[in-house]
């Protein structure tokens, strides 16, 4: 009986400590893998590249990385160009693609249902194998996996982020995409550039607040601010960057 006792104890550990750790393609700090809260400040602080776009499903990887060496990996991988509107941090490589394992541990939840939609992501560099960067092939995963994906369009069906943010923050992306998306613009630039103070209009301000982002940021009195993501949309210019020079 003590005997079986023992086995239990080991199993329950080894249990423990694979929903902690990981894997290692999905590797991060306890924090990022509570598969439940969502700490918008350690998301975006983890991420080398944050950007506004959408995702496209690569179905032929030989055709586009021009090597068989990833057939095998296909069921328990799948790869997406990157297709950026706004870059908010960092930098986006010619050759990039998101990699999104389907067979996650339950410590990250399952794996995302990425749509032609628009999405936040908060992307962090990974290494899928030792001859990428002889070819000039970066590879991206989603910070936290679920919670590096945030959906701009409020049809999607991967809204876990939204609704956590919703539920954790008060904040409803869903009703206030722009605001958000102005919110994060500027957090993000402040924490980059250390930008001195600028007001933001009260849409945006109450976003900023809400989320707990840091930063010395006040509400103006008179005029708004126009967002950047409104002139983008006047310009009606979207850049594929995700297939450049390839």
């Amino acid at each position: 009986m003590q005997k079986k006792s023992r086995w239990f104890i080991v199993l329950f550990l080894l249990i423990a400590y694979g929903c902690l750790c990981g894997p290692t393609l999905y590797g991060g700090t306890r924090e990022m893998n509570n598969v439940v809260s969502l700490d918008i400040n350690s998301v975006k602080n983890q991420a080398d590249l944050v950007l506004i776009g959408n995702l496209e499903l690569i179905t032929q990887l030989d055709e586009v990385m021009k090597k068989n060496r990833f057939y095998g990996k296909e069921m328990t991988l799948k790869f997406y160009r990157i297709k950026a509107v706004e870059i908010l941090k960092g930098n986006l490589p010619a050759k990039c693609f998101l990699v999104v394992r389907t067979n996650v541990l339950s410590s990250e939840g399952k794996n995302p249902s990425i749509e032609s939609l628009p999405y936040l992501l908060f992307l962090q560099e990974v290494k899928i194998d030792d001859e990428s960067f002889l070819e000039g092939l970066v590879f991206y995963r989603l910070v936290g996996n679920w919670k590096g994906i945030i959906s701009l369009d409020r049809t999607a069906l991967e809204c876990r982020a939204v609704d956590r943010v919703a539920k954790q923050y008060g904040v409803n992306i869903r009703e206030r995409p722009e605001d958000f998306k102005e919110a994060m613009r500027y957090s993000l630039k402040e924490q980059e550039t250390k930008v001195p103070k600028k007001d933001l209009h009260s849409g945006a301000f109450a976003v900023y607040k809400g989320l707990k982002l840091v930063g010395d940021v006040s509400q103006p009195t008179t005029n708004q601010t126009v967002s950047g993501a409104q002139q983008i949309q006047s310009s009606g210019k979207t850049n594929d960057l995700g297939t450049a020079n390839q």
